[in-house]
């Protein structure tokens, strides 16, 4: 994983799922990190939005599957 894509929301989840804007999903990290979101576009940027308060714009060394 390069150092671009951990700093943005991916295309694909780790299961090889297309995830879309609008799709749910679930961002999770072996240590425990775990949050529930819809993939967006604000601007020019994909993010995953927890809440109104929450916008993550990059996983980082987390991984993110759709829920379907």
């Amino acid at each position: 994983m390069g150092k671009s894509e951990t700093r943005r929301i991916p295309k694909y989840d780790c299961l090889g799922n297309k995830l879309n804007i609008g799709d749910k999903a679930i961002l999770f990290s072996e240590r425990g990190i775990h949050y529930e979101g819809t993939i967006q576009r604000i601007g020019n940027k994909r993010w995953f939005v927890v809440d109104e308060t929450t916008r993550i714009g990059g996983i980082g060394t987390c991984k993110i599957k759709k829920v379907e």
